[in-house]
């Protein structure tokens, strides 16, 4: 069985990733083969046998070799493609804030302008007469 671990340690020798993922894939594999082995012993044939067979059913060690190191830089890429969208996103949420921040300070600062021109006319006034109305609805409106 050490030649089973030895072909699944070759098979991730320059895999570049998360260990643990590395770990567990390793152990799925070890143990797709194992099955095989005992499937094959089952059926009579000897345990090198069996071992040699069940590596040889799957596949060749370059191929896999590829599939592994591509299935990772996939994910490596992909990777960088979420931190990409997430920090576009986060300065587009960002800078939407500061905009609608602004929007907002303007809005309050009119109204505080008007407040105060208003608080203006009416100062020691005890009436409002109809000019006055009139200067405070144009304050308004403007």
């Amino acid at each position: 069985m050490k030649r089973i671990e030895k072909f699944v340690d070759s098979m991730y020798l320059n895999v570049e990733g998360d260990h643990q993922e590395i770990n567990e894939l390793k152990a799925e594999m070890t143990n797709h083969l194992l099955e095989a082995v005992h499937e094959l012993k089952a059926e009579g044939k000897t345990e090198q046998q069996a071992i040699a067979i069940a590596i040889k059913r799957f596949g060749e060690e370059k191929e896999i070799r590829n599939v592994i190191g591509q299935l990772f830089e996939i994910q490596k890429i992909f990777a960088k493609r979420i931190l990409y969208i997430a920090i576009v996103c986060l300065i587009v949420t960002i800078s939407s804030f500061y905009f609608l921040w602004q929007v907002e300070e303007s809005t309050a600062q009119g109204i505080s302008d008007t407040s105060s021109l208003i608080s203006y006319e009416l100062k020691d006034k005890d009436v409002i007469t109809r000019d006055m109305k009139r200067k405070i609805e144009a304050l308004v409106e403007d």
